[in-house]
């Protein structure tokens, strides 16, 4: 299921950006990622979906690429329930990035021009 998820958010992808004719959208599942995979689809999905928008805003011409690989989890406790696999969903691109100056204000709250804390 993990990997027709992909496939299906690919060419959701694809229909969205069509007009995107310069980039190219990678998605690649590790081997070792089960192909069972219990969660919020629809979370999952529109959380890809964002990132996928920005990225191909960001790059103009190049490459997005997604790469859903399981996080080793800690498996040498004595508990007898197996702590539940993690996946880890990455999303590149070839776009220009971030200026190093405004990376310090990227998490930083909103300010707004009177100095008080907008939303």
């Amino acid at each position: 299921m993990c990997r027709k998820f992909v496939r299906d958010t690919e060419g959701i992808t694809n229909l969205a950006c069509s007009g995107a004719s310069d980039i190219d959208l990678v998605c690649i599942v590790e081997p070792e990622v089960s192909d069972v995979l219990i969660t919020d689809a629809s979370f999952v999905l529109r959380s890809l979906l964002n990132l996928f928008s920005n990225a191909f805003r960001a790059v103009g011409r190049g490459s997005v690429d997604l790469r859903v690989a399981l996080i080793e989890t800690d498996s040498s406790s004595n508990n007898e329930k197996q702590p539940a696999p993690k996946l880890r969903f990455t999303v590149t691109d070839t776009g220009p990035g971030v200026n190093p100056a405004e990376v310090d204000q990227l998490f930083a709250p909103f300010v707004s021009g009177a100095g008080s804390t907008g939303k």
